[in-house]
């Protein structure tokens, strides 16, 4: 049974900032970073190959996953952690 707030909506989907989760997620995020760094300024010298287009793809869309993910993360508002979806959004 998920847990709902008092409008109806999941209160089990958002994921706390400080989160093993959103940890995760972040880490991905450095890995991602490091892989923008690396292939940006070596895609303008090298050919296209297959493999490298389509890790460009899986990057560009764990960005776009990204700004959903921040929409379901709750933040530190001085010393309150707020997990309102209204607040969050």
């Amino acid at each position: 049974k998920r847990l709902t707030d008092e409008s109806g909506l999941c209160v089990d989907c958002i994921m706390g900032p400080q989160s093993n989760k959103r940890l995760c997620w972040d880490l991905m995020g450095l890995v991602m970073v490091a892989y923008d760094v690396v292939m940006t300024p070596l895609g303008l010298i090298m050919r296209e190959f297959l493999w490298i287009n389509a890790l460009g793809w899986t990057v560009n869309v764990f960005w776009t996953f990204d700004i959903g993910v921040n929409f379901c993360t709750g933040y530190a508002d001085e010393t309150d952690v707020v997990m309102d979806w209204k607040k969050i959004a």
